[in-house]
């Protein structure tokens, strides 16, 4: 018997809507966001963690999610991380239309990221969650 899950491309299955809900933490580059905009689609973002994103996929109906470590989440499959199912989608992508890695890339604008710790003073204020964070 045929598997109508894994009986279409995971692209195919998403172009066609012409856009959708889209999940990432909030440690992800803004380009999900930006390019679920473009095609009419609605983004939201998430504290970081595989289960907050999961939990924010499922509130809004997220057609596909994940995280900035690059785990790929896409629930018509199952909802957790899944390098094969980024891989695929992927592959799909660049066989359907045809093109390059480089021509794909060139089809989006650069992003940059810059992760850097802030050290804030501590003040103690009493007893609480504040308090024991200082040292």
């Amino acid at each position: 018997m045929r598997n109508t899950r894994w009986s279409r491309s995971p692209t195919t299955s998403l172009e066609p809507r012409g856009g959708g809900n889209t999940v990432s933490n909030l440690s992800s580059t803004r380009a999900v966001r930006d390019i679920t905009l473009r095609h009419g689609g609605s983004y939201e973002a998430s504290a970081v963690g595989e289960v907050n994103v999961v939990t924010k996929m499922k509130e809004t109906g997220a057609l596909i999610g994940g995280e900035g470590n690059g785990g790929v989440i896409y629930p018509e499959l199952h909802y957790g991380r899944d390098a094969l199912v980024g891989i695929a989608l992927f592959l799909s992508l660049l066989a359907k239309r045809g093109i390059s890695v480089s021509e794909l890339r060139k089809s989006y604008p650069s992003y940059f990221m810059s992760k850097q710790r802030v050290e804030l003073p501590c003040r103690r204020r009493g007893p609480g969650a504040a308090g024991a964070l200082c040292r």
